[in-house]
């Protein structure tokens, strides 16, 4: 009982390795994906805050 045991955490170890590398992976992808997110969202802002600049103030241009 006690070698089939060990034998079986032996085969389960490296599957337990993947499913914590495939969720690290998957916590990366999403807060890069979270981060780009921002930053596209951040640069629109902007553009739009310097179009509305250069509509209230055309001799910036």
């Amino acid at each position: 009982m006690w070698i089939s045991r060990k034998y079986w955490e032996l085969i389960n170890l490296p599957n337990l390795f993947l499913e914590t590398t495939i969720t690290v992976e998957k916590i990366i992808i999403v807060s890069m994906g979270m981060v780009i997110v921002f930053v596209v969202m951040l640069f629109f802002k902007s553009k739009k805050k310097l179009k509305m600049l250069t509509i209230h103030n055309p001799a910036l241009l």
